[in-house]
């Protein structure tokens, strides 16, 4: 509701009627508080959940949830002696590509170079070794 403004001319002459005027006015100036903040808490709950972290990790305000009953206790906690558990070795999985099958044969293919590539670019003269590699025949 649109407040409107009131001039002396529309309030009333009678004390009672000014007082329920003044509570009238008190009441929707409380709900318009609750409302407000309200609107706030959700304000700033939509904006942590768009722009906050969206990982889950801790924040400030959650590091002291659970600390009232260490806080309380009156019984130090007790330091337990860890013992060195030993424990079997084991070997890795090897990462990266499984190696072909033995069963395919292999055919060794050379790829010379000509003379003229065979010379190092530099000019000093040293000759580059020609490409070899292997194939596998299907």
């Amino acid at each position: 509701m649109p407040a409107r403004t009131l001039s002396a001319v529309d309030l009333p002459d009678d004390i009672d009627a000014l007082k329920r005027l003044l509570i009238n006015q008190a009441e929707r100036e409380r709900e318009y508080e609750t409302e407000l903040q309200r609107l706030r808490e959700q304000l700033n709950l939509r904006l942590a959940k768009r722009y906050g972290p969206s990982s889950e990790k801790l924040s400030a305000d959650q590091l002291g949830l659970f600390n009232e009953a260490e806080a309380e206790a009156d019984i130090p906690p007790e330091e337990e002696l860890v013992e060195a558990v030993p424990v079997a070795a084991h070997e890795r999985k090897r990462r990266g590509r499984k190696p072909l099958p033995d069963y395919l044969p292999r055919v060794r293919v050379e790829h010379d170079l000509p003379e003229a590539e065979k010379s190092c670019a530099c000019g000093c003269g040293l000759a580059q070794p020609y490409c070899t590699s292997f194939h596998r025949s299907k």
